[in-house]
């Protein structure tokens, strides 16, 4: 009787034959090197930390989420700069930096984690966040027009939608960024971005209909600063994430020398089968 054909890994030429399809591989950890007729199929996900990807992918994250938490810091600060005349200006760059930034980590991954993530061509969050968020150059534009200019009340309307795409396309991006921290395995990080994602908008649904009802306004104040409280838990998520993408960097690294070193011992010392 013939003996079965091989299916040989194409990283380290362990016989990956009978193993589903996308599965890695027991020798080495890699995937993606199987793919022949006829494999099963495997019917789950696998669910490979970010340091075990290739480090090419893994400096691009560390690099967005870099950018990003720069671009953060930046709103911040612009937030207690005094007023002057040059305001329009200040904020329109800064929107324009903020859209670049958000655009660099929302562009779609063909990685199989990352797709599984949200993270590719057709996750939803990551649409939302990346276009939702061009609104907010509008909405810059539109809070610098002066109420003696007669567009103003144009300028009020626009400031009113396009504030609320702005922060719809914000709360997307705390859930990608979350995405991002699973794959890290930072769940600190993970937890901060989820609160900001899903507990403010639930706080202020829920407070803002009170202003309607005879309930004393401290009571809605206290809400609402909750709830900026839960908004503040993003920036802090993101600064946990970038730590933790540029160790990830290292750790990538480190992976691949190990791998490296793994089929060279394996090429040295082939086993005897």
């Amino acid at each position: 009787m013939s003996k079965p054909t091989e299916k040989p890994c194409g990283n380290c030429g362990y016989d990956l034959r009978g193993l589903p399809a996308g599965r890695p591989c027991p020798e080495c950890g890699e995937t993606g090197m199987s793919s022949y007729s006829g494999a099963p199929q495997l019917s789950g996900v696998k669910d490979l930390s970010l340091s075990q990807m290739p480090e090419h992918l893994v400096r691009r994250i560390a690099f967005c989420c870099a950018v990003l938490f720069l671009a953060v810091a930046l709103i911040v600060a612009r937030i207690f700069v005094p007023a002057m005349n040059i305001n329009v200006l200040v904020d329109v760059v800064v929107s324009i930096l903020w859209v670049l930034s958000v655009y660099f980590i929302t562009n779609p991954m063909t990685d199989t984690e990352a797709v599984w993530r949200g993270l590719g061509k057709n996750g939803r969050v990551r649409i939302i966040a990346r276009w939702a968020t061009t609104a907010s150059i509008l909405f810059a534009v539109s809070l610098g027009v002066p109420q003696a200019n007669p567009l103003y009340p144009i300028a009020l309307f626009i400031t009113v939608v396009f504030g609320i795409v702005s922060v719809a396309g914000m709360l997307c991006l705390f859930g990608v960024l979350s995405q991002l921290a699973q794959w890290c395995r930072d769940s600190s990080a993970r937890r901060c971005l989820d609160t900001a994602a899903w507990g403010s908008p639930m706080i202020f649904i829920v407070v803002e209909p009170l202003r309607l009802t005879p309930i004393s306004p401290a009571v809605v104040f206290v809400g609402e600063l909750i709830g900026a409280v839960f908004i503040m838990c993003g920036p802090i998520g993101m600064a946990m994430l970038m730590s933790s993408s540029l160790k990830a960097v290292g750790h990538a690294r480190e992976y691949q020398e190990y791998l490296e070193r793994r089929t060279q011992d394996r090429t040295q010392w082939p086993s005897p089968e």
